[in-house]
């Protein structure tokens, strides 16, 4: 054999064995040489991408998992504040429907003109009060203090109209 050809056959397999190691950047969309995709495919270049790759699927899995949790706990915060107003929308309504019921008995008893009239002066004031105070609560965007604010508007409610049983029992005829 000349000494060309034993080069060759000494060159030939390193060169091949060489290729055959690990590779970071086995891409089977760019390699384009038989010894580079041989040395992917028998370093194991191709398996630790395809292994790279799955493990970055299965973080963005996981990242949209939370994303999904994350918005379904949002909507939920959401339903349960429109549940909560609603039911405080209500509530003030009730509450105002009480106080119209209140002015129309006392502006009734003014006109029978039976009744204590500085009581029923200081009854309309704390009244008209009463139904400001309704109306900016009503008119006012939801806030965490709007529970609050309506348990003291209706003891507030509870006791015009307490005061309002004490003055017609007080008033024979009335």
């Amino acid at each position: 054999m000349t000494t060309a050809l034993r080069f060759a056959w000494l060159v030939l397999p390193a060169t091949l064995l060489a290729g055959c190691g690990p590779q970071s950047s086995c891409d089977p969309a760019r390699d384009r040489s038989i010894f580079q995709v041989g040395g992917c495919v028998v370093g194991g270049g191709y398996q630790q991408r395809v292994d790279r790759l799955s493990s970055e699927a299965d973080r963005a899995e996981a990242d949209r998992a939370a994303a999904e949790a994350d918005r379904r706990a949002a909507e939920s915060r959401r339903d349960t504040a429109a549940s909560r107003a609603a039911a405080l929308r209500a509530d003030l309504a009730t509450q105002q429907t009480r106080s119209i019921a209140l002015e129309r008995d006392i502006q009734a008893a003014r006109a029978r003109g039976r009744m204590d009239q500085q009581r029923l002066n200081q009854l309309e004031q704390d009244l008209t009060s009463l139904r400001a105070e309704q109306e900016r609560v009503r008119s006012a965007p939801p806030n965490p203090q709007q529970q609050q604010q309506l348990q003291d508007l209706r003891r507030r409610q509870d006791a015009l109209e307490s005061q309002w049983d004490q003055l017609r029992r007080a008033t024979p005829g009335a």
